[in-house]
């Protein structure tokens, strides 16, 4: 009985054994796979509208009798819009990547008072815009990872309503950004690895490289 049982015992160690490394080995090949993933190289250029504040308004019962003045200038229904570009990717996006350079489209009607450049990072981007027709663009510039800029404009007549596109060499389209997105997934994803590893492969130490941190407004 005791050596039957010791033979039982050996099997189920056994068994145990196989299972465990067969477990091992699927959890490698999806690790391999998800860093695999996340080291994709990537260009990705995104934006969103941190403000779109009316400055004046008037109300169309009292219209006639105000005038509001903008460089000795009548204007009516002042917005300042403000709109934030920022390299999302993981890769440099370089002033030949621009086949088309990024545009910011309205309606005939819009008065456009003043267009500016703020926040830039680093501080020495060399970011230019320009008013052609119905458009605000950007002249194209060097773009590395996390660089970013606002585009300030002051407009009159504006109706809330604007385009904003590119042609870029690796970039399928703008997209919208949300700081919340893919950085926290991928911060939360390695976490998980790594202590997934830890318990899996004790005494194993795991170091990711991290980009520098930034706050984005």
């Amino acid at each position: 009985m005791n050596v039957l049982g010791n033979i039982l015992n050996n099997q189920i160690w056994t068994a145990i054994g196989v299972i465990a490394t067969i477990i091992l080995g699927l959890a490698a090949i999806i690790v391999a796979i998800i860093l695999f993933l996340l080291g994709k190289k990537k260009k990705r250029l995104a934006y969103y509208i941190v403000s779109n504040t009316q400055l004046v308004g008037i109300e169309n019962s009292i219209q006639d009798k105000i005038k509001i003045l903008y460089d000795e200038k009548q204007v009516t229904n002042v917005h300042l819009i403000s709109i934030k570009f920022i390299n999302s990717g993981n890769e440099p996006i370089s002033v030949d990547d621009f086949d088309k350079p990024i545009s910011i489209r309205y309606d005939s009607n819009v008065n456009v008072l003043t267009h500016e450049i703020l926040e830039k990072y680093p501080k020495n981007l060399d970011a230019v815009t320009r008013v052609k027709e119905e458009v605000i663009e950007v002249e194209p510039l060097l773009l590395n990872i996390k660089d970013e800029f606002t585009v300030n404009i002051l407009a009159s007549n504006f109706d809330g309503d604007i385009d904003i596109s590119a042609r870029i060499r690796g970039v399928k389209e703008l997209e919208i950004y949300n700081k919340y997105d893919l950085e926290s997934f991928t911060v939360i994803l390695k976490r998980a690895l790594k202590l997934t590893l830890l318990q899996l492969v004790p005494g194993l130490t795991v170091v990711w490289e991290e980009q520098p941190k930034k706050n984005i407004k």
